[in-house]
């Protein structure tokens, strides 16, 4: 039998579900670079976001990435 205090560290690991960080990533793209993506071509692994899109779109994603990040970090303190 398991004790409970093993079955209870799994909570301690819960963060944010992947689906609403990316919901959250994709509209502050749109808002700050002004470029509509996909959901499905973004993709969370390893706390690190992967993008498919073409090479202009990732060049402005990149330009703006501390504005795109200073948000994100903002709105998912909020949810927390």
């Amino acid at each position: 039998m398991q004790k409970i205090n093993g079955y209870l560290e799994r909570f301690k690991r819960l963060t944010i579900p992947n689906e609403e960080v990316r919901k959250k990533l994709l509209g502050i793209i749109e808002e700050v670079v002004g470029v509509q993506i996909e959901i499905k071509d973004i993709l969370i692994k390893n706390k690190i976001a992967h993008i498919k899109t073409g090479a202009m779109v990732k060049s402005e994603i990149f330009l703006n990435k501390r504005s795109i990040l200073d948000r994100l970090i903002g709105e998912i303190t909020d949810i927390k």
